[in-house]
């Protein structure tokens, strides 16, 4: 029973990790893409 909370413990640090990832990859497209705007509207 040990052995299984621990493999349900690991199971959910890894979920939570890839969360964080998602985020923070969404976050870096989000900056990219308002990067490309303002260059956009420094040359007009």
């Amino acid at each position: 029973m040990e052995d299984l909370n621990n493999y349900i413990a690991s199971i959910q640090q890894e979920v939570v990790a890839e969360e964080k990832t998602v985020k923070v990859a969404r976050l870096i497209i989000l900056l990219i893409k308002i990067e490309k705007e303002l260059a956009t509207v420094k040359e007009t």
